[in-house]
């Protein structure tokens, strides 16, 4: 079972209580986070007393987030024994479910005769991956997109709309920051100059407002851009 921090307190006692915590410092706006929430709950459940699997809102625990230098969401930070042993950024279950296993003392796991090895009468169900961009938005988000060259680099982008929409789309990294302006205005039928545009690359959220820089300066690649109403 995952639980939600309630104070500033709570995680900092959890961590020098419990043999191994793995939080999730997520936001509410955080398109990855929400995706990868359900599977952060089903791993919780294959583990017994003494790991603590919590979620950190970095909006209400700015202080909490800042102390352990979260700059991107959602990112997952294990500790054991009071001290942090590994992280992962971005939404990958797998990468959190092995670091669990690797840390968390064996007869801690949950299941009839389930071992961390593998040697025993069953195995851990398999987290599933979290939905690809295609799965996500199909081609409606690329329509909107400029044609891409496949010959240079390109990231992915999910874009949420004010009206709570989102879209994914591949683009090139030496596009300007303008073309996700104009990407958004074609996709909500809003005029660029009705909204902002504020990109979770780093802890706080920023708004875009160099529209000449590139998305690679910008440091826009592979991130949650989110749209709002002026």
């Amino acid at each position: 079972m995952v639980k939600e921090v309630q104070s500033e307190g709570e995680l900092p006692s959890l961590i020098r209580s419990t043999p191994l915590v793995v939080a999730d410092f997520f936001a509410t706006w955080c398109g990855p986070c929400q995706r990868v929430a359900p599977e952060f709950e089903r791993l919780s459940s294959q583990w017994k007393n003494g790991v603590a699997f919590v979620k950190v809102d970095v909006d209400k625990f700015k202080g909490v987030a800042q102390s352990h230098q979260i700059q991107a969401m959602p990112t997952f930070v294990i500790f054991k024994n009071g001290s942090e042993v590994g992280r992962v950024k971005g939404a990958s279950i797998d990468q959190v479910k092995a670091l669990v296993e690797k840390h968390a003392p064996q007869q801690l796991f949950a299941g009839a005769g389930q071992t961390l090895g593998g040697g025993g009468g069953g195995t851990a169900p398999a987290a599933p991956q979290p939905p690809s961009a295609a799965a996500t938005s199909g081609d409606k988000g690329q329509s909107f997109a400029p044609p891409l060259d496949e010959g240079k680099a390109s990231t992915t982008i999910q874009l949420r709309l004010h009206d709570g929409h989102q879209i994914s789309f591949k683009i090139n990294t030496d596009k300007k920051v303008q073309e996700l302006f104009s990407i958004a205005a074609k996709a909500s039928r809003q005029a660029e100059t009705k909204f902002r545009l504020i990109s979770s690359h780093s802890f706080p959220p920023k708004s875009l407002e160099s529209l000449g820089d590139t998305l690679e300066a910008a440091g826009v690649t592979g991130c949650m851009v989110t749209m709002k109403m002026k």
